[in-house]
């Protein structure tokens, strides 16, 4: 799972996203959110769980595009 918040624009269930400096690309499988229910997305300043349909978890300061 990637946690981290959301500084711009959005995320959605399905999204397929590009991480860089690796270029490496997977899918949103889920959103998780603390103590909610699983949402479809996350906007601005939100705080989230991505769980990918690769499986791939990113490296230390990689960023979600």
């Amino acid at each position: 799972m990637i946690v981290g918040r959301v500084e711009s624009g959005e995320v959605r269930k399905g999204m397929e996203v590009f991480f860089l400096p690796t270029a490496k690309k997977g899918k949103i499988a889920q959103i998780v959110k603390f103590l909610a229910p699983p949402p479809e997305s996350a906007g601005v300043g939100d705080t989230a769980g991505l769980i990918l349909d690769n499986g791939y978890v990113p490296g230390r300061g990689e960023m979600i595009s």
